[in-house]
């Protein structure tokens, strides 16, 4: 689970001269979209592709998050299928859950959910000042809504994550993500709802 969750970790910073205005442009846009994006339901699917392997193995979930001007904000995360598990965010505490289990801890008492949330919640606010000090940023060639990033320290989960926009750019349409053994594991969004009341399926 930590693998996958790192995926939502995402973004931004330094490129080549020759692509300098393309990720400009990407970023003015991507910013301006998703710092008006309030709350998202989207449905997503895992395709995990490893070498060794004939067939990927596939999964299936949902996101859901919202960001009130005046409390703090709510994110769910949940693989529905072949398995159940996921966890939800909210006033400062965790609840994760799978299959066989489910609790309730205080955010300050799980360090690596905690620092994955924070880093979720600088994506949602597109906070670009935090994400650049942990991503080197470059445009790729034909793709011009995506941007990929790479770890500035190096990671030992993926090498390197592309980022694939919306249309609009008001979500993530796609993300890509290149593992230390040409492993790749792409999460494809559908959004549902945007900027809408959470249904009931958000919650746990």
């Amino acid at each position: 689970m930590r693998a996958i969750f790192l995926f939502l970790l995402i973004i931004l910073c330094a490129i080549p001269a020759s692509a300098q205005d393309t990720v400009e442009t990407l970023l003015a846009r991507a910013s301006q979209g998703m710092r008006e994006t309030r709350s998202l339901e989207a449905a997503f699917r895992q395709e995990k592709r490893i070498p060794f392997l004939d067939l990927p193995l596939m999964a299936e979930g949902k996101l859901c998050f919202h960001v009130p001007q005046s409390s703090s904000p709510y994110i769910f995360w949940e693989y529905r299928d072949p398995s159940r598990s996921g966890f939800q965010y909210e006033e400062d505490s965790i609840l994760i859950w799978s299959e066989s289990s489910q609790k309730d801890v205080p955010a300050a008492e799980k360090g690596f959910l905690k620092a994955l949330v924070t880093q979720m919640l600088h994506w949602i606010a597109f906070d670009q000042e935090a994400i650049d000090k942990e991503y080197i940023l470059a445009s790729v060639a034909g793709k011009t809504r995506t941007v990929q990033l790479t770890p500035r320290k190096g990671s030992p989960v993926f090498k390197t994550i592309e980022l694939e926009f919306s249309e609009d750019f008001a979500t993530l349409s796609r993300i890509i993500m290149t593992g230390p053994q040409e492993d790749l594991t792409i999460l494809t969004f559908q959004p549902l709802s945007i900027n809408a009341d959470l249904s009931g399926d958000c919650r746990r």
